[in-house]
């Protein structure tokens, strides 16, 4: 399998469907993927017992995606080949039911300060051949784009990387090989920590009031290119902190400047 470009969204206060779907679809038109695309979803009380009731042709079901209280959804571009697929957009909106498929009142009752931090989570993995033969322009574009997202969403924790696999849910390892053995995503405090470092790591306000500022004429300026984030009103959400160098000791210096967070 190809490796992917997987991008990271998680702890959103709120996922509009509709602006997730519209991103991912965006995206599949500049890769010129495939127009086969498959959707499974499953509705608010669904239990994760039976096969999702949402399940077929994208075509047939979108109307159905954009008008339906989801708990989770999954866009695949592309059959399954050697290769992997095309494109895959997976979404985590709310918690599953319960295991044995009763009522879930209590579940859906929670505050949300009691909900795992990762919550709601998304994950759009591109595969990297298709990526590869994109222009600057694209990429650009790309992370503008999700900028927006990061920010519309109110997302606690997010990152872009290269990954062996499109996708992930929140029972997934975290990617940091120090906390991949005991910590799942859905254990992870990302509210107040990040679990490793990446070529893009979008932060959270708690998270950049942790760090020191980074001085102009530093070394620390040279090696990465920190984005204020901020939405329609000018204020400031997060930030994207993207490596420059990935050296060694480009690495080193950004670990040092991250350790408040834990890495």
């Amino acid at each position: 399998m190809q490796p992917y470009l997987r991008l990271l969204f998680c702890g959103a206060k709120l996922i509009e469907v509709k602006n997730v779907v519209n991103f991912a679809e965006w995206v599949a038109a500049g890769l010129n993927t495939s127009q086969n695309i498959s959707v499974a979803g499953r509705r608010i009380g669904d239990s994760l017992r039976v096969k999702p009731l949402i399940k077929g042709e994208y075509v047939k079901y979108k109307d159905v995606i954009l008008e339906s209280k989801l708990q989770s959804l999954d866009l695949v571009w592309g059959k399954w080949t050697e290769s992997g697929v095309e494109l895959f957009l997976h979404l985590e909106i709310r918690m599953p039911v319960s295991s044995d498929g009763a009522d879930s009142t209590s579940e859906r009752s929670l505050s949300e300060s009691s909900l795992p931090s990762c919550f709601a989570l998304m994950v759009l993995g591109i595969r990297s051949d298709l990526w590869m033969h994109c222009d600057e322009k694209f990429m650009a574009s790309y992370f503008e784009r999700a900028d927006k997202l990061f920010v519309e969403f109110d997302c606690k924790y997010g990152y872009f990387d290269e990954a062996s696999h499109p996708s992930l849910s929140c029972y997934s390892p975290v990617t940091a090989k120090e906390h991949s053995s005991e910590k799942r995503i859905i254990d992870f405090d990302y509210a107040n920590y990040i679990e490793d470092i990446h070529p893009h790591n979008y932060l959270s306000l708690r998270h950049i009031s942790a760090l020191k500022p980074i001085e102009p004429a530093s070394d620390l300026s040279t090696i990465l290119d920190s984005l204020e984030l901020r939405d329609e009103r000018g204020i400031t959400k997060g930030a994207r902190i993207s490596l420059k160098d990935r050296s060694a000791r480009g690495f080193d210096l950004v670990r040092e400047f991250l350790r408040p967070l834990g890495v």
